[in-house]
């Protein structure tokens, strides 16, 4: 069911008016919270209409990009480790 929610809000996302979106992107998170295409998803959906909590949403998606972007680093510093032990 989450990727229907995503889904259907990802298609719809083109046309003018986001605010009919944010519904979507929110039920989404509801499921996941760290669903990082439906954070930024929803903050671009709330930045005419809510700009706090476009900003809030934002914050947690370069959050969650950034602990991404570390656990992607130690697992590539795991993996030289690995081969240089070999």
């Amino acid at each position: 069911m989450l990727g229907a929610f995503a889904a259907y809000a990802a298609l719809s996302a083109g046309s003018h008016c986001r605010s009919l979106h944010s519904p979507h992107w929110e039920r989404t998170l509801a499921r996941n919270s760290n669903q990082r295409d439906a954070l930024y998803n929803l903050a671009q959906a709330l930045n005419d209409m809510d700009a706090a909590r476009a900003r809030e949403n934002r914050e947690r998606f370069v959050a969650l990009q950034s602990e991404r972007r570390s656990t992607d680093r130690v697992g590539a510093l795991w993996n030289f480790a690995l081969a240089a032990a070999k």
